[in-house]
């Protein structure tokens, strides 16, 4: 896929990868951004913009992380929030 965070794998890379499956399901809304653990929860966001010159089209982002991104990386709740946003192709 085309994260474009990320420069593609170099095949030299290859030998020292490692793969980790991680299996998310039933998520549950929250009561605000902050409503979630870190390093417990994985966390989803979904949003829509729509522009000023054509408010009846609208832009739809979504971005998931995985529990463990948030711990791994050492991120606070709203650092976590604003690399989802970023995750997820919003530039606003």
């Amino acid at each position: 896929f085309g994260d474009r965070r990320f420069r593609p794998v170099a095949l030299e890379e290859l030998p020292g990868l490692t793969c980790k499956v991680s299996i998310l399901h039933s998520f549950e809304p929250c009561e605000d951004a902050y409503d979630w653990e870190l390093g417990v929860h994985g966390v989803r966001i979904t949003f829509a913009t729509t522009r000023l010159l054509c408010p009846c089209s609208s832009t739809f982002y979504s971005a998931t992380f995985l529990p463990e991104v948030a711990a791994e990386n050492g991120m606070d709740h709203e650092s976590t929030i604003r690399q989802l946003v970023r995750k997820a192709g919003y530039s606003g």
